[in-house]
């Protein structure tokens, strides 16, 4: 199944859950080994994104200002 924005949603939120496990009484070796599977899961949902230019202007739903604009500039 190919990644999309709700699959690169879940990775981040499994990701954030690294500061409630330290809380636990685990081995640090262990909880970093699964942390870094999980990070790496979520690398490569993003670069899958990424690379199929998922995130292209025309799939944003809401605008980006454009830095580069002219018309805000004074002459």
């Amino acid at each position: 199944m190919k990644p999309d924005a709700f699959s690169l949603e879940q990775a981040i939120m499994e990701c954030w859950q690294v500061c409630d496990d330290l809380k636990e009484e685990m081995d640090r070796q262990v909880l970093a080994k699964y942390y870094q599977m999980k990070f790496e899961k979520l690398w490569n949902i993003f670069e899958e994104l990424t690379h199929d230019r998922y995130f292209n202007p025309a799939t944003r739903k809401t605008p980006t200002p454009n830095p580069f604009n002219d018309e805000t500039s004074s002459s």
